[in-house]
């Protein structure tokens, strides 16, 4: 773990632990409205629900999708009872526990390719919105009490956090092996969740004092990306920049 600059929190936060269950790459994570569990759906077609205290796996399950996973979010209000997903075989599918514990899946309908993003109806445990490959915009993730920075994986298997503000590199972290394609902040605490290319979730959250300063690491990542992308020149740079050079690419 490396750090550019910044303070407060965000120099403190750290590695807080493993939701490990995925047999493939996690595709997406979400926390659910009061942040004490979050969904994750993997290339291996199943959806997993977790405690994040106890870091216990609640419920897994196999989604019905023909292929990987893309995106999972629990329908808020109705207690954790339903989880829509959307997948790259382009259905979206809707999993709910019944009154007798048991877990029902079906085909809500389906798009003409790989749906993306799925998003909820805020305040409503009844409507959610899906996007397919026309309308596909990468994500970013925005982090503080007043959203005040941006968050991002990368190819490079590391974390960016910058300030929204001027766009400031303040904080870098070692996500994983290789490439980090989703950062999910926590809805109430300074807590966030990351997935990639591995069968893992990493669970990040203020726990140390003892920050290393800056040394080479920084340095070597920039120079990777400088070799296929002239304008990368310094490490103050503009936010639309930011976006460019560290955008992740999803494994469809």
């Amino acid at each position: 773990m490396i750090v550019v600059e910044g303070s407060g929190l965000v120099r403190r936060i750290g590695l807080a632990g493993k939701l490990i269950g995925h047999e493939d790459w996690v595709n997406t994570i979400e926390f659910n409205r009061c942040g004490d569990c979050l969904v994750s759906g993997s290339d291996d077609r199943r959806v997993m629900l977790w405690n994040v205290a106890s870091k216990a796996l609640v419920l897994s399950y196999d989604s019905g999708h023909a292929r990987n996973v893309l995106q999972a979010r629990i329908m808020p209000f109705i207690n954790d009872t339903v989880i829509v997903t959307s997948g790259g075989d382009g259905q979206v599918r809707l999993g709910q526990v019944t009154d007798n514990g048991n877990l029902q899946t079906i085909e809500l309908g389906k798009h003409n390719g790989h749906v993306h993003k799925l998003a909820v109806e805020p305040g409503s445990p009844h409507m959610f919105y899906s996007c397919g490959e026309d309308g596909f915009v990468q994500r970013v993730s925005f982090f503080g009490p007043d959203s005040e920075h941006v968050m991002s994986g990368s190819d490079y298997g590391h974390i960016f956090v910058w300030k929204k503000k001027d766009g400031r590199v303040i904080r870098i972290m070692e996500g994983n092996k290789c490439i980090v394609n989703q950062v999910e902040p926590h809805p109430n605490i300074p807590v966030f969740a990351s997935s990639g290319l591995e069968k893992d979730i990493t669970l990040w959250a203020p726990v140390s004092d003892n920050i290393p300063p800056l040394v080479h690491e920084l340095l070597h990542i920039m120079e990777s990306s400088r070799q296929t992308r002239d304008n990368v020149s310094r490490l103050r740079l503009r936010p639309e920049v930011l976006m460019d050079v560290f955008r992740p690419n999803r494994r469809q």
